[in-house]
């Protein structure tokens, strides 16, 4: 089944919740295209949900740029799981 774009960010979410990630870590474990995560990502760090940390670095650019989930996006992640369940999309777990 197609993911929608909350499902998506909220994976994004829960990818970064332990600790801050890498975006190709963050790709990974969102199942997400390298080229199509730049939407999701601003988004979030727009609304606060995310968080970035920039460190110096190799590559192209010099720079890590190292992703958290902020207090704003764990809570949105335990809201969107507490819906799934109120509505039988989720079993508890």
């Amino acid at each position: 089944m197609r993911r929608n774009s909350v499902e998506i960010m909220i994976d994004i979410l829960e990818s970064c919740a332990k600790g801050g990630q890498k975006i190709t870590w963050i790709c990974g474990k969102a199942n997400l295209s390298y080229a199509s995560h730049k939407p999701y990502i601003k988004r979030l760090l727009k609304n606060g949900l995310l968080t970035v940390k920039v460190t110096s670095g190799c590559g192209r650019s010099g720079k890590n740029y190292v992703y958290f989930t902020t207090p704003k996006g764990l809570e949105a992640i335990r809201l969107y799981r507490q819906i799934e369940r109120l509505l039988g999309l989720k079993e508890d777990e």
